[in-house]
């Protein structure tokens, strides 16, 4: 089952991609165009701003692994999670497996205690996401040309806060059938994260101060995108597209979401009354340029981890440090 999961993944790659690349050729004037405006200086401030984020999500990281581990420090939590986005990135899902080993191993966190309490807070970050865009398309300003996205992201967030409700039902039907037992092991990690971090006053400050300003960088980070492009969306409409990419990020059609972020960006934008095409252009470049902040961030933070994971993944034998 998993290897037809893989070849439909890639199948959906394919054909994501053709689409997406026929319609900006068809487009490429004004691909060209919008491009065109694209400076070095704006790369690099798009370089600074996704380094500050990157190393803010490293910190999350370590404010819940210190709350569970005995050997947690700052520098190793986050060079364990700026190696394992590099390994996401190259290959699926086995960022988060280096991860869990190394916390174990490093940390003394065990791997179903870091799932569960990861699952609660990726929650709690998405909401806090959500919630905040909906707070700033409720402050006075120019609204998107096109369609009114309150609404959308309004019941969103009602999906979202009825995640935990929707958890604790699928347990209680789980436990009545045995062949529901992985369903039920899933909700009951998910409820657990959640417990321990809302419980933990210490732990939740923090988190949510770092998650508000992660939300004001990333608003600032596409922002100055859509500017270099020669567009000039108000807060409201780059607030709704970075829900957008945050929760695009949960579930994963094609690796990393290639192509599915992209197509969904340009129908969002084209939704909110700008040009499809720089919708594209947009999240392209941004996945540009955090292309080469990871990368260059988990090389100087952990190259000998990168070099011993992509070894084994290769079929050779990393060492064991």
């Amino acid at each position: 089952m998993s290897g037809l999961r893989r070849v439909l993944r890639l199948v959906l790659l394919a054909a994501v991609l053709i689409l997406l690349g026929g319609y900006l050729v068809r487009h490429r004037a004004e691909v060209v165009a919008s491009l065109s405006n694209l400076t070095w200086g704006v790369f690099l401030l798009l370089c600074g701003l996704e380094v500050v984020n990157s190393l803010l999500s490293g910190y999350r990281l370590y404010l819940v692994a210190r709350e569970h581990g005995e050997r947690v420090d700052l520098a190793g939590a986050v060079r364990l999670f700026l190696v394992g986005r590099f390994l996401n990135t190259f290959l699926p899902q086995s960022g988060n497996l280096y991860r869990g080993l190394r916390f174990k191993s490093r940390f003394g966190v065990g791997y179903a205690r870091y799932v569960g309490v990861l699952a609660g807070f990726t929650w709690l970050s998405v909401v806090t996401t959500v919630a905040l865009a909906l707070v700033v398309l409720a402050l006075p300003g120019p609204a998107p040309p096109g369609a009114d996205p309150r609404e959308a992201v309004a019941w969103l967030l009602g999906l979202l806060l009825g995640v935990p409700v929707a958890a604790v039902a699928a347990t209680r039907i789980a436990t009545r059938h045995r062949r529901l037992g992985p369903l039920a092991e899933r909700a009951r990690g998910l409820l657990d994260g959640l417990r321990e971090s809302l419980a933990r006053p210490r732990l939740l400050i923090p988190f949510l101060a770092t998650s508000l300003v992660s939300f004001g960088i990333s608003v600032a980070y596409f922002g100055a995108t859509f500017h270099s492009l020669g567009l000039a969306p108000g807060p409201a409409s780059v607030a709704v597209l970075v829900t957008l990419v945050r929760v695009g990020s949960l579930v994963n059609l094609t690796p990393g979401n290639l192509g599915v972020l992209e197509a969904a960006s340009g129908a969002l934008v084209d939704w909110l009354g700008f040009s499809a095409a720089d919708g594209v252009l947009v999240v392209a470049v941004g996945r540009a340029v955090g292309l080469v902040v990871v990368i260059g961030l988990a090389l100087v933070a952990g190259w000998r981890d990168v070099l011993d994971t992509l070894a084994s993944a290769l079929g050779g034998q990393g060492r064991d440090r």
